[in-house]
């Protein structure tokens, strides 16, 4: 009987913890954000989502470590009875960031599985976008389970969901398109201006976006991306985390209105069930939103992008591959296939270098790639050693392997 696709996935994930390319440890009790041990070794790591090096200041961890001082490690209640004064100060700092009503949740995943149900009614449709990140996926299939129609679109094609649009509107009263502001896997940008342009066309149509990798990087007090290129549009949900560049952890789910932020917090699943965010991540929130609201965001902004300017004026003048050339802090340097991205990786950590996997279920089975996060914790230098071994790892696999770049290539469409 032929292996199953599941069956392929698995084995190949399997492959990564078993070989120590996935999946491990790390060796040290402390970590300064520079170099990371684990029973492999000693690297540099390019798989930090934390782009503005926040997580490990000092005044995030005197954040946490006073709110856990003062309230202890957990406040075992649904916010429904009763929360901590942190929780409103925290919501507070970031409505002065973002200039909306804001819930916030323990985790992003459970924001979109909180807010989604929330907000969309039996008579609407739901798009999803063919890459829009597995945790907003999770909170559509809680929708379809209710009787929601839900269908999925190819990557960005703005002209597709327009056409589905004009199918859906006579039939459904909302279509919710569920989209990203910068892609996790590829790096690549929501098209602001289409989209907008079918807002403004639409009556019906609402923009649910996660712009999780857009955050503190990007935009005014790190607003993130969504905003900085279109705005707040009334027919816009905007969700983030603050678990990457905004180095704390939780997520939120900016309202256009209190109306609308009544009804998530009063309907909203896992605030009346689940825990709450602990203690500790409310301060550190805190903590991060002072560093958002002074100019040390901009400063850290400048640094970022000076840092990605190097990085993909590396990767042109060294002829590398890139699935998508928009300037975000997420590279993917495709190989096709599980074999050529298990060699490269192997290649990078024998090397020094810690990057992330694209590999099935993230990607399409023959979409497998090298994923590179740019981030303080680097330099220059840094960056230029990482394009180096790619560039001879290329070569090893076209010279060892006989798969050449224009050959992997044949797997992705652009």
């Amino acid at each position: 009987m032929a292996e199953s696709l599941h069956e392929k996935s698995l084995a190949a994930v399997q492959y990564t913890r078993d070989v120590g390319i996935g999946y491990l440890n790390t060796s040290t009790d402390y970590f300064d954000g520079q170099k990371i041990e684990s029973e492999k070794g000693k690297f540099t790591i390019f798989g930090l989502c934390d782009y503005l090096k926040i997580m490990p200041d000092d005044r995030i961890k005197a954040g946490a470590i006073e709110a856990i001082q003062n309230h202890g490690i957990n406040f075992a209640v649904s916010r429904a009875y009763l929360k901590l004064h942190l929780y409103k100060e925290a919501e507070e700092a970031l409505a002065t960031i973002f200039h909306k009503p804001i819930v916030l949740f323990a985790r992003t995943a459970l924001a979109h599985i909180g807010t989604l149900p929330a907000l969309v009614e039996h008579g609407d449709a739901v798009i999803l976008d063919q890459q829009v990140h597995s945790t907003l996926q999770s909170g559509a299939e809680i929708l379809q389970s209710r009787g929601i129609h839900v269908e999925i679109i190819r990557h960005n094609r703005m002209d597709m969901l327009e056409g589905r649009i004009n199918k859906l509107k006579d039939t459904y009263h909302k279509i919710w398109y569920l989209a990203d502001g910068i892609y996790s896997m590829y790096g690549d940008m929501l098209p602001t201006q289409e989209i907008t342009a079918l807002l403004d066309k639409y009556e019906q149509l609402r923009l649910y976006v996660d712009d999780a990798h857009g955050m503190s990087w990007y935009g005014e007090n790190g607003s993130g991306f969504v905003l900085a290129k279109m705005g707040y549009h009334p027919q816009m949900i905007l969700t983030a985390s603050l678990g990457k560049g905004y180095g704390a952890g939780g997520g939120i789910i900016v309202c256009p209105d209190d109306k609308t932020k009544d009804r998530v917090i009063f309907t909203g699943g896992p605030l009346m069930f689940s825990s709450p965010i602990e203690p500790s991540m409310q301060g550190a929130i805190i903590a991060s939103s002072k560093i958002h609201l002074s100019d040390e965001i901009y400063e850290k902004q400048n640094a970022i992008n000076d840092l990605m300017e190097h990085f993909y004026l590396g990767v042109k003048k060294r002829e590398l591959p890139l699935v998508n050339a928009d300037k975000t802090p997420i590279g993917y340097f495709p190989t096709g296939k599980n074999e050529e991205l298990f060699y490269l990786i192997e290649y990078l950590q024998n090397n020094g270098m810690i990057t992330t996997a694209g590999i099935h279920p993230a990607v399409s089975i023959n979409n497998t790639g090298v994923r590179v996060q740019i981030a303080l914790y680097q330099n220059k230098m840094d960056i230029d050693l990482l394009l180096d071994l790619l560039q001879e790892g290329y070569r090893k696999i076209e010279q060892e392997r006989g798969v050449s770049i224009a050959k992997i290539l044949k797997h992705f469409k652009h």
